[in-house]
């Protein structure tokens, strides 16, 4: 029950799962995932929130996982 999808006492969600579309399906290939993650680290970075990629984990790599970081939003 700690996932951050879930809304906290705020209502609020901390995280989201995004996932490429390849020739109109959605694609599950890593190679993708990495190209997707370079384009909402680099929004990230320009609008200033900072944000954690499931695909950067060293344990549990979760390509679609989005959030933002405990530290900055508990």
């Amino acid at each position: 029950m700690k996932s951050r999808h879930l809304a906290g006492k705020d209502g609020l969600s901390r995280a989201v799962d995004l996932a490429p579309k390849d020739g109109g399906q959605i694609s599950w290939s890593w190679p993708l995932y990495h190209k997707l993650a370079a384009v909402i680290k680099q929004a990230a970075a320009e609008v200033g929130v900072p944000v954690e990629w499931g695909g950067d984990w060293r344990t549990f790599k979760d390509g679609p996982h989005w959030q933002l970081p405990w530290k900055q939003y508990p």
